[in-house]
């Protein structure tokens, strides 16, 4: 949902951006529900919202990730009136995290959710813009860059995933640098209890990204525990 305000003390009615509607799927009829809604004010002055999107019957498949991900909808008159869908990632995911770190430059973070192999936990990845939200890559249908993961053991499972997900960033000050906060599982018992902490991740000084390939965790960042 969302609501509009020119005073800050009254305000409009509160409207569905997303709207969760009936969908065909690859398998079938299903219901496309949408979470974690982000937004971000640009340097041109549009209004840029992301959703992720799901549908409950297909979520854990690996060939139906089509039927999940991310879209945004941009509004050019302060909110008044919106795009239409326009979906940036096929695949699970979560808590999107939308960030413009030079003007026209947009990153959107996302925690990326492989349940095939992660039991629902594989990291933060991103999905890159050049030119303000017109097209991103790497492209729809396409693996994202995967920049923030580290392991973490299940002896309920007896198996490692990766975790660091729920990404919120900012760009440092005077650099090109970029910190992340970050939700980290440590550890799950065979009572399938978890134990969490919150870290912060930084980019390189360059704030240009390592991408991370096949079981590679994020070993350049600097990880510092707070809980």
């Amino acid at each position: 949902y969302y609501v509009l305000s020119s005073d800050l003390k009254t305000w409009t009615t509160p409207a569905k951006l997303f709207a969760s509607r009936t969908v065909t799927t690859t398998t079938g009829s299903d219901t496309r529900h949408y979470t974690n809604g982000n937004g971000i004010v640009l340097s041109n002055g549009d209004f840029l919202a992301v959703a992720a999107f799901r549908t409950p019957k297909t979520y854990n498949y690996i060939n139906s990730k089509s039927d999940q991900g991310l879209v945004i909808r941009r509004s050019k008159d302060c909110g008044k009136t919106w795009t239409n869908e326009q979906t940036i990632y096929n695949g699970p995911c979560w808590e999107a995290h939308l960030m413009e770190p030079e003007p026209g430059v947009l990153h959107c973070y996302f925690a990326e959710s492989r349940p095939w192999i992660s039991g629902s936990h594989s990291g933060t990845s991103l999905v890159i813009s050049d030119d303000g939200g017109t097209t991103w890559t790497p492209s729809v249908g396409s693996e994202p860059y995967r920049v923030m993961r580290k392991k973490w053991f299940s002896e309920k499972d007896d198996a490692y995933f990766y975790t660091d997900q729920m990404a919120v960033g900012i760009k440092l000050n005077g650099t090109s640098q970029l910190a992340f906060a970050v939700e980290c599982v440590d550890s799950r018992n065979t009572s399938n209890q978890e134990t969490l902490s919150s870290s912060v991740v930084y980019s390189p000084e360059n704030g240009q990204w390592d991408y991370l390939q096949g079981d590679e965790e994020a070993l350049l960042g600097i990880v510092v525990h707070l809980a």
